[in-house]
């Protein structure tokens, strides 16, 4: 384990610092006549953790936290839990993402919506974000997206302390 930095944690051997890894996306998109648009992607990430190194983090995890909860060197079990927290970055955890989005950018004339769905393949855990945006006029817009965190506590979106989300937007262009 290397936890050195305080802003980085990650379960590697320092001679991985010096490779390299591939980072692959195929995928396709299309536009139906009515202007409906649909994305699908597979993405893979080299740097992502594999199953053995993601079951050596969430058991950090887990022990950290019931130490923490426990009282057993508290302090540092909650700087352990602070350093993982920081690492939370999606669709780069693990290798293996599938990414598929659907959008009708003209709904109700003034309305896009869309639908994003962002699926780990390697645990099954997904990612959820419906998004409304409404064009008041040639330079502005609100929207309104929510964020769905779906899966076991131990997977990549189930592992978010913090549930769902919701966001409303107001955009200018100027």
């Amino acid at each position: 384990m290397n936890a050195g930095n305080p802003n980085i944690y990650e379960i590697r051997e320092d001679s991985d610092r010096n490779k390299s890894y591939p980072e692959i996306v195929l995928g396709g998109h299309y536009t139906f006549k009515n202007g409906i648009n649909i994305i699908g992607e597979y993405i893979y990430n080299g740097q992502g953790y594999d199953g053995s190194e993601w079951d050596e983090l969430t058991g950090f995890i887990k022990y950290s936290y019931d130490n923490y909860k426990g009282g057993y060197l508290a302090d540092l079990m909650r700087l352990n839990l602070l350093q993982a927290n920081r690492i939370m970055t999606f669709r780069q955890m693990r290798r293996n993402y599938i990414f598929t989005r659907i959008s009708d950018p003209a709904l109700f004339s003034r309305t896009d919506a869309a639908l994003v769905v962002l699926i780990n393949a390697d645990d099954g855990s997904y990612l959820t974000n419906p998004s409304l945006d409404y064009k008041i006029d040639e330079n502005s817009s609100i929207g309104f997206n929510m964020l769905f965190f779906n899966g076991r506590k131990d997977m990549e979106f189930g592992m978010t302390h913090w549930g769902s989300e919701g966001s409303l937007v107001y955009k200018y262009l100027f």
